[in-house]
């Protein structure tokens, strides 16, 4: 199992290639080969974890996104128990993990609207650019006005939204991943300035950057 901390690439798999982006958690079952693109200019950052699961048998690579950060943060516990040997330690670790492959596999996890879809496979190796929902609405081949009915129709919400979204989440995972300077993470993140995105993310997430990536690196 990936857990995609930063960065995005391409996995090409039994003739399928998904696009992997930050907050994507891909299994990869065991035999199947797999090639994987990066981008040198944007360097993939992730949490790995092999395990033996007879319910995800299988032989497609298995995606889902972890908009919560649930996944995330149980990989990251299960990474920091794993050196525990004692009885009740080891319990503990097979009940989070137990916990982690329910939530994978969580149905609702899997139904992601066509365009959303879409959205996400271009906007995350796009976050630190300027993006419109003119280029979104022609990258989906519809003129912008269909484009924003019809996400609206199949989500409950603007395109713009889930890109706001994406840039949070990602800076997110930077702040807790990384020991980049806020700054960087929001340029990296296409949320301007430091106090632009300070003031957004404190909105959202109730906390400043630096208070929340303190919070969460003890």
């Amino acid at each position: 199992m990936h857990c995609r901390a930063a960065g995005a690439h391409q996995v090409t798999a039994a003739g399928e290639t998904i696009t992997a982006g930050a907050g994507d958690v891909m299994v990869y079952p065991a035999g199947v080969t797999h090639a994987e693109q990066t981008d040198p200019q944007d360097p993939v950052e992730t949490m790995f974890c092999a395990f033996l699961a007879p319910g995800l048998r299988g032989r497609r690579v298995q995606r889902v996104h972890d908009h919560d950060g649930r996944l995330r943060q149980m990989i990251r516990w299960l990474q920091v128990d794993q050196g525990e040997v004692h009885a009740i330690a080891r319990e503990a670790f097979q009940q989070l993990f137990g916990a982690l492959l329910a939530e994978f596999t969580r149905p609702n996890r899997q139904a992601v609207p066509p365009l959303t879809e879409a959205l996400r496979r271009y906007v995350q190796p796009r976050l630190a650019t300027t993006l419109r929902v003119t280029a979104l609405a022609t990258h989906a081949g519809l003129s912008r006005y269909h484009y924003i009915r019809r996400y609206r129709q199949q989500t409950g919400s603007t395109p713009m939204t889930e890109v706001r979204r994406l840039r949070l989440e990602n800076a997110r995972d930077l702040l807790v991943g990384t020991a980049l300077p806020i700054k960087e993470i929001a340029r990296r993140c296409g949320l301007g300035t430091v106090q632009s995105f300070s003031r957004l993310f404190a909105r959202h997430q109730g906390q400043a950057p630096a208070a929340f990536r303190r919070a969460r690196q003890g």
